[in-house]
């Protein structure tokens, strides 16, 4: 079964079962040092019992001891250390009376040796009562009967203190070995813990870069195949974020593949139904203003000539939208092949020579034999839509020069007018498309917005860059920079340079 997990239900997976398994880790290691706690202290209580039982043996004996010496000797020291031996007998009774506490069955051993050590401590105070009795006539002590007496009630109670020794040793054992093992055990969870949170870890991880990671690189990459024009791959899956985001990403470029597709229906569209039709309708016009059919009147000769006008630029401006196009789309030809400069500057020259002549503006073009590896045409084209942009933003009676020079593996053309300058607002996007400078144009001319953005795609095209340099009241400088020979494709760049 797949389960659909959203980006923020494997973030919580990812945290929250090392989470858990970290607190049963520590729950479980914790169980185990408290249970070797309890061990440990239950061997140092069986120690302990057996320690005070011990304790109430050796001080028996050291106050029978200090009885003989005592009717032997006679001597007040040994019945203080009889009186001492007594008094720390009880203690020891006491201290194992708490120890044992609630425990029913240490109760009831150390009463029976409570009771055995009372029983030897009467023997014991009635061999001191009897000597203390007995004056300087020591027969008078009937000391056998009662060393018999004493030595029975010791042999019962040192048969109590090992039952109460051997019950402590089955309770509590107190083999090193054994909390040794339990030391080990700890150990050895400790180790295994680790290990696996090492190994939960590295899963998750793997899990998350399998099923997140590599998903958003497969939407990276699918971005930089949308901007080449590459397939893109198949939908990731899943019901995450991601794959929304991948469903939303394939549906923008299939809208974008009909964006394009309606586009290229477009331009099929104005090639076929406008263009056609216009240029036959242009070239009626033609035959009318020629008498062709007939003579035609002065007012008519006017109007014809300006319907000529204005289809002739609607014809213009369908060219453009279709250069521009086909430069976008990469379909544009170009016929590189080594092209006198010259050429380009008559040929412009010409073109323009009629315009520049009717506004007045004086075109100083110099002689040139540079040579540059190009479209010949193209940059004609270039050229043209700069000049014409020169003289159509200079005042009446002004000067438009054009200079070429060669610099570092580049020749480059410059086009300098004495108009009024380019506002600093418009210099970022004057190579756009359909961008136009608004209230700088002296000549009352109309442009498309689309000569600029032309000249820009051509000169790319070129493997050079395109600029302008300009200053508000005292003219502008536009300039392109062409390779001088052919480029490799790792040596072609592209740019624009404003000033």
């Amino acid at each position: 079964m797949k389960f659909n997990l959203k980006l923020t239900h494997k973030g919580l997976i990812l945290v929250s079962v090392p989470l858990a398994f970290e607190l049963i880790f520590i729950a479980v290691l914790y169980g185990m040092f408290k249970h070797a706690e309890y061990e440990r202290a239950r061997a140092d209580h069986a120690r302990a019992m057996v320690g005070e039982a011990s304790e109430i043996m050796r001080d028996l004996y050291n106050a029978g001891t200090a009885i003989v010496a005592y009717r032997v000797l006679r001597n007040r020291s040994y019945s203080d250390r009889f009186s001492e031996n007594i008094d720390q007998v009880a203690t020891h009774i006491n201290n194992l009376k708490k120890m044992a506490g609630r425990n029913k069955q240490e109760a009831e051993l150390v009463g029976r040796i409570e009771d055995g050590v009372k029983t030897a401590l009467t023997l014991l105070a009635d061999t001191k009562q009897s000597v203390d009795e007995g004056g300087e006539d020591f027969s008078m002590v009937p000391h056998h009967n009662v060393q018999k007496e004493v030595a029975a009630s010791m042999s019962d109670l040192v048969t109590k203190m090992k039952e109460l020794a051997t019950f402590e040793a089955a309770v509590g054992p107190t083999s090193p070995e054994v909390q040794e093992q339990a030391n080990l055990a700890v150990n050895y969870a400790l180790l295994v813990g680790v290990i696996f949170s090492i190994l939960l870890a590295l899963s998750l991880a793997v899990w998350v870069n399998q099923s997140t990671s590599r998903r958003l690189g497969l939407l990276m990459d699918n971005s930089l195949r949308l901007a080449s024009g590459e397939p893109l791959h198949n939908l990731v899956g899943g019901g995450d974020e991601i794959s929304h985001l991948d469903r939303v990403f394939h549906g923008m470029a299939e809208s974008l593949d009909e964006a394009a597709r309606l586009k290229q229906e477009f331009v099929a569209m104005i090639t076929h139904d406008l263009r056609t039709p216009l240029t036959s309708v242009r070239g009626s016009l033609s035959l009318l203003l020629t008498n062709t059919y007939g003579m035609v009147s002065d007012g008519a000769v006017k109007e014809l000539k300006s319907a000529e006008s204005n289809v002739t630029r609607v014809i213009g401006l369908i060219n453009e939208l279709l250069d521009v196009e086909k430069m976008e789309a990469g379909k544009m030809e170009m016929d590189f092949d080594m092209v006198p400069a010259a050429y380009i500057l008559e040929n412009s020259l010409d073109a323009v020579r009629g315009f520049a002549d009717a506004l007045g503006i004086r075109l100083q073009i110099p002689s040139s034999d540079i040579h540059l590896y190009a479209d010949g045409d193209r940059l004609t084209q270039v050229m043209t839509n700069l000049l014409s942009n020169a003289v159509k933003f200079s005042p009446r009676g002004s000067l438009v020069t054009v200079i070429v020079e060669k610099v570092p593996n580049y020749v480059q053309f410059k086009v300098i007018d004495q108009g009024p300058g380019i506002p600093r607002a418009h210099r970022s996007n004057l190579f756009e498309r359909y961008k136009q400078v608004k209230g700088t144009r002296v000549s009352g001319q109309r442009g498309t917005g689309l000569g600029l953005n032309i000249c820009k795609l051509i000169v790319e095209q070129h493997g050079g860059m395109i600029g302008f340099e300009s200053e508000e009241g005292r003219g502008s400088t536009f300039w392109f920079r062409i390779p001088a020979q052919a480029m490799t494709k790792e040596e072609e760049t592209s740019d624009v340079l404003v000033s």
